[in-house]
């Protein structure tokens, strides 16, 4: 963490992602609870050092419910954590539910919708839940042929090389991880790993889709 980042390392985001990433992983790999909670909350602060600030709109709704998965733990139940836990999980809630190719920097990832109705349902609000997790299929399979176009005067875009990207195949992919977390939402374990497989075979360095099989193959 001494090493002061600039744009050209990785802007639009990038090395923020790295950073949660790197900090959530390390939390799931802890031991201690209170040492979990620490470390999923420095997650929700970016240092200097990145070289870059959070968006209005990223409202860490993953980090938040894992806070709450937390808080509802046996070993970390004492007076007042579940009120935290309820707190968690209303923070993880936020945010407007709009699926979109998400081509641009500050387009609302998928994952985070997904954690958003995640919360829902540890809220009780299961119909609201079921409601989006189903949406996230029925886009994937209304969009997944789409052709793709960017304006030549497109800003925010996470690559730099839009002109050699295959926009298609990436809005594929795209498709591919959403129906991946609907199905997982759902309880279809069996076509959440087969679509994420699919978008694995077109784009292997994917980190969602990656992340989506290990957590899944190590319930």
């Amino acid at each position: 963490m001494g090493h002061q980042f600039h744009p050209w390392e990785g802007g639009e985001g990038k090395i923020p992602a790295q950073y949660r990433i790197s900090l959530m992983h390390l939390a799931e790999a802890a031991q201690d609870m209170q040492e979990k909670i620490a470390l999923l909350e420095k997650a929700l602060v970016y240092p200097h050092n990145l070289g870059e600030g959070k968006l209005v709109g990223n409202l860490d709704n993953d980090i938040y419910y894992m806070l709450g998965q937390l808080y509802e733990k046996p070993d970390t139940m004492s007076e007042g954590t579940e009120e935290n836990a309820e707190k968690a999980y209303r923070l993880a809630a936020r945010g407007e539910f709009g699926l979109s190719s998400a081509m641009y920097y500050n387009d609302q990832p998928p994952e985070m919708m997904y954690y958003a109705a995640l919360a829902l349902r540890a809220l009780g609000d299961e119909a609201e839940a079921q409601r989006r997790f189903e949406l996230f299929v029925q886009y994937a399979k209304e969009h997944e042929n789409d052709n793709i176009k960017i304006d030549y005067f497109a800003v925010s875009l996470p690559d730099f090389l839009i002109f050699e990207a295959d926009l298609d195949r990436k809005n594929k992919v795209h498709c591919l991880y959403m129906a991946a977390l609907g199905h997982l939402g759902l309880g279809e374990k069996e076509q959440a790993v087969a679509c994420a497989k699919q978008g694995l075979a077109l784009d292997c360095c994917h980190a969602g889709l990656t992340e989506l099989v290990r957590r899944i193959e190590k319930q």
